[in-house]
């Protein structure tokens, strides 16, 4: 690991990474496209299945940090869709699996 030092020599000991975006809107308006959700809010009932993985809270395997990422986010998602989505009658169920062979 390469250390990097701020200009005069001091050592720079951490790194926040504030990284985000934010738009006011809810999921559903937001660019995703759950073209079947006007149906089920419709019909005040539904379920809504989100797959996450298991690499979103627990790395196993090096150089699987940006799919586990990536799958935190489904997960966080989810979570704001349930919120959402509940007024309407309609549930959210996030799976996250492990490992396993196909």
């Amino acid at each position: 690991m390469r250390l990097f030092r701020r200009r005069g020599g001091a050592p720079v000991d951490v790194l926040v990474n504030n990284a985000g975006s934010a738009s006011p809107a809810f999921i559903e308006e937001g660019g995703t496209e759950l073209r079947s959700l006007p149906y089920m809010r419709k019909q005040k009932s539904g379920t809504v299945v989100m797959l996450g993985s298991r690499s979103a809270w627990r790395t196993e395997i090096k150089g699987m940090g940006l799919y586990g990422s990536s799958k935190a986010a489904v997960h966080a998602i989810g979570e704001t869709m349930a919120v959402e989505l509940e007024p309407f009658g309609i549930r959210v169920l996030i799976v996250e699996p492990g490992a396993f062979r196909t």
